[in-house]
Order: structure tokens, then sequence, then C-alpha cells
């Protein structure tokens, strides 16, 4: 039988069952849902330590507006901001419905979601049903060039490379209108916007998670007013629900997607994935993300990313004459990241950020070599930040931490070290890395050999609940 209870002040509720939470709703229109089946162990939850991110998700996200949403012309693609949330309870508790009343600020787009929880026939497991209309208020006609009616995200869809064996899914699946199902291997160096773009999608389609060993979680549109069309996030892996653009609204015109999300059982997902076709990668496409990797570890700059196969690395983009891949200068063996800069700062990042362990301390070195260097020097910088929705939606500072700079001319390699960053225990698992190599001033450097280690710390004593929500960690 579901409940709703509300939690906090800010929109904050636990939708529960038989003294277990399913989900969440963090700001009234952020669903997290934790618990994929009533036969499922899990903890009553009466405090929400933060809201629902794609940095921040405990179990599957999606969400009750339109994320994104853009008229032919605009710069802005803000989509919908949720202005009405409720919810009922229907058949004595069997069902119970999410209503989210979103606008766009502009005004010129209202959207409704509907989600509705329930349990499937067999009261094996809990899944979604979605309703979302989006509807034209401007009064005149409207062309969109970009338009998602929802985002959907399992949390462990992307950890990063401090995680290991954590990362539950290698790839996202998706079919197209004939109904041959594409494989996207999750990798973060190229972007599959311009490889989805071939594809051609009906009014009816599916697109999900696969590669888990326990469960994948699916998106599956039952109707769509318009040709769908999907997009895969280079970072988390989310999944875009799009429209095919671009679509004219006529004045109070609009479009309805009835949807599905639920999770495939092992076998459906076999059945699901028995006969997929990988997207083509070609020598062209290869060539193109031709990139130095950062792993956890040791990384001396020999070796590149995959794009053809799943891949956690990090990569380091090469944008000559400043930021280059030196294949020929190393230590040990050939391999370095080389830095050369004529007065202004040059930063070279690495891409994607990467989640944190909670009570671990991480410790950075690396081998650096410096010619005619001028200014503050050449060093390593590594921030810390996590995503607050309070007081501005952001990314936001924790610490950050330089190696000594080097200037002048060195004979041959020298030891840089990071300082140690301690980050402690605690509920909340949002925190991001950036490794960034820094030429401020004028000269070139070079860096290679950095070595990125992680030591966990024990705690002095676990919390049930906080264990729970953190997965242990």
């Amino acid at each position: 039988m579901f409940q709703i209870v509300k939690l906090n002040q800010e929109g904050g509720y636990a939708i529960n069952d038989h003294g277990r939470t399913v989900a969440l709703v963090t700001r009234g229109d952020y669903v997290d849902w934790l618990l994929l089946s009533p036969l499922q162990d899990g903890p009553l939850i009466d405090t929400i330590h933060k809201d629902t991110h794609l940095s921040y998700t405990l179990g599957c996200k999606f969400v009750l507006h339109c994320p994104y949403i853009r008229c032919a012309g605009a710069e802005s693609r803000k989509g919908t901001e949720i202005t009405r949330f409720d919810y009922r309870v229907e058949e004595g508790g069997k069902r119970l419905v999410l209503i989210g009343e979103a606008a766009k600020p502009d005004g010129l787009f209202v959207s409704r979601t509907e989600a509705t929880l329930c349990v499937t026939e067999g009261g094996g497991r809990y899944e979604w049903e979605l309703l979302t209309i989006v509807t034209n208020t401007s009064g005149s006609a409207q062309e969109v060039t970009e338009l998602e009616y929802n985002n959907v995200y399992p949390a462990l869809a992307y950890r990063g490379i401090l995680h290991g064996d954590k990362k539950e899914f290698d790839c996202t699946l998706m079919q197209d209108k004939d109904g041959t199902v594409w494989e996207f291997p999750h990798q973060h160096s190229l972007h599959y916007g311009k490889k989805i773009d071939t594809l051609q999608f009906g009014t009816q389609s599916w697109a999900g998670f696969f590669g888990s060993p326990d469960s994948c979680p699916v998106v599956i549109v039952k109707a769509g007013d318009v040709p769908l069309q999907w997009g895969i996030c280079d970072m988390y892996y989310d999944l875009h629900c799009n429209i095919a653009p671009p679509h004219t609204f006529g004045p109070h015109g609009q479009l309805a997607f009835h949807y599905l999300v639920k999770y495939l059982s092992p076998a459906e997902a076999r059945l699901w994935a028995g006969d997929t076709r990988k997207i083509p990668i070609n020598d062209a496409d290869k060539g193109l993300h031709d990139y130095p990797r950062f792993d956890f570890g040791f990384n001396p700059f020999n070796r590149g990313v995959h794009i053809d196969l799943p891949d956690e690395a990090c990569c380091f983009r090469p944008r000559p004459p400043e930021k280059v891949w030196d294949r020929e200068t190393g230590h040990r063996t050939k391999g370095s990241l080389r830095l050369t800069s004529r007065g202004e700062t040059v930063v070279w990042s690495t891409e994607p950020p990467v989640h944190v362990i909670n009570g671990a301390k991480l410790r950075m070195t690396g081998l650096a070599r410096v010619k005619s260097v001028t200014g503050k020097g050449f060093f390593l910088r590594l921030q810390y930040y996590h995503f607050c929705w309070r007081p501005t939606p952001g990314f936001y500072p924790i610490k950050t931490l330089e190696s000594e700079a080097l200037t002048g001319t060195t004979d041959g390699w020298v030891k840089i070290v990071l300082p140690e960053l301690d980050v402690p225990h605690g509920p909340v698992e949002d925190g991001n890395l950036r490794l960034e190599v820094v030429m401020e001033g004028s000269g070139v450097g070079w860096v290679t050999e950095i070595n990125l280690g992680l030591e966990p710390v024990e705690r002095a004593q676990v919390n049930p609940l906080e264990h729970a929500l953190t997965g242990g960690v």
C-alpha cells in the first residue's frame, strides 16, 4: 500500500510501501526511484540529505518537467520549471500518481506530467507509467528545434575512475523505427549526437541502460504525437527523451507522450539485447578523438582512450599548439602532456570530472620539466567541488589544491606533488574532481607519470540509514 509523506518544506517527499521507501521526490519535480520490487528490503527514509541531481542520484532519476525547449532563432534552451506539484493515491493505495505542472520562464510553453507508480501483474516489480503533455501558450505558432520531455538516469551508469567495479551498466541500447536495436558503448570521449542523428525513430520506441547482471532500466514510449529522438550525455550517460526536430506548434498546439519507466529482469534484458548492432565507429572517428587517457593509478600518457569500447577513463583533449599530446617526450616511456604559453594562462583539464569516494585520502604525484618558464609557473591543480541547487543552481567549490609551481628551465624531470585531499565520511557523496595542468606565465612545460592513489579511511561508527543511503561507502 503506497503512502506519501512530506519530509521538508522545500518540496521533499517520501513514497513508502509497507515500511520501506520506494522513491523520493525533491524540489517537487525530481523523482529518485530507490526500490525495484515489493520483495526488496530497504530503509524507511525520514530525512532528505540533499536534493536529487545527476551528480547525486541514489536510485533511478526522472523528472516531472521538460528539461529543454528551444525555439527557432532563440539562444535559450530553458525548459519548463515546476509551478505546481500534487499527488493522489488510488485504488486504496495500490496506485500512486504524481503530478507536475510546469511553465517555461518566457511564457511560451507549459507542460504537465503525470507519473503513476504501480506493481506489475504477479506483484514482482514496481514500474512507472507517465504521460507528458506540452502545450504552446504563446498564442502564435512556435517552431521548436529542441524538446526534451524527460531525462532518465540510473545512479550507477556513471561513477568514474575511482569507483572501479561499482559501475553497473556498459552501454545504452535504443530501437529505431525499423526495429533495429543499436548499441552505444559507454565512453566519455566521442559524443554520440551526430551518430544518433543518422538514425530515424518512429512514434514508438524504447531505449535503456544495459550490461548489468541484475536489472536494466528502460524507457518504453508507447505513443508519441511526433517522431522521437534519443540523446546520450557524454558524461553521465543520462538518457535524453527528445522529439525529432523541428516541429511547429500551432497556436495552443499540444504534443503528448505516453511512456513507461521500468526495470527489465536479467532474462528480459538478455532477450532485448540479443540482436543488436553496434553503432559504427570508423578510422576517421578514431583519428578525431585520439586523446591521451587519464585513469586511476599510473598515467605515463602512452595510451589513448577507447571510443569503440566501454571505457570509463577521462581524457585530455589536445588543442594544438598550446595543448599537445607529446608522444616523443617522456620519462621511462615516450608520452607526456605539453603546454606552451606566450604569456596567457593555459589550463588543460581532464574530461569528464570524476566522482569522489567519501572517507578516503586522495594522493597525486607526477614528473614535470619546464623550459624558459616565467610568471607563476607550471603546476598541477585539483578542483574539488559539488552541485547545489541553492542559493542558485550551479557547481560550488569545496577545496582547490595546487602543486608547487616550476619556473625557469629544469635539468631533467622533477617530481611534483599535490597536497593530500582528505574527503570526509558523510551521508552525501556528491563531490566531483577535476585535474588541471596549468601554465600561468610563458614558456613550455611537460608532465608525465601522474600517479593517482586512494587510501580508504575507516569510520568510527556507521549509522544504518546513512549506510543504506550511501551504498555503504
